[in-house]
């Protein structure tokens, strides 16, 4: 299921709070949040990295490798960029993970 509407994927995100955690981190769920890693707007991925980084506490064998791969990701593509720019948004996308 794929909502084209930016708003409408941010206030679902925006929704799932911690009495959803059991549920989102299910592997079949996990999935869907990791979808919204890729998503354009960059609010949207942030929302999708907090709600992952909460999660790691409650499924790690299931939230940990995908986690990783898309750090991976993220790095490779923003560095790739070498604009400040870059840096600075993968800087702000990690920082919820740090904290």
């Amino acid at each position: 299921m794929y909502v084209s509407e930016p708003e409408v994927r941010f206030c679902v995100l925006v929704s799932l709070d911690e009495k959803f955690d059991p549920h989102l981190a299910q592997a079949e769920n996990l999935a869907a949040l990791f979808i919204a890693l890729k998503d354009e707007v960059f609010e949207i991925r942030e929302l999708a990295v907090c709600i992952i980084g909460r999660l790691c506490s409650l499924n790690p064998a299931h939230v940990m490798p995908f986690l990783r791969k898309m750090l991976i990701e993220v790095c490779e593509h923003q560095l790739s960029l070498l604009s400040s720019c870059g840096v600075y948004s993968y800087s702000l996308l990690l920082s919820p993970l740090v904290d």
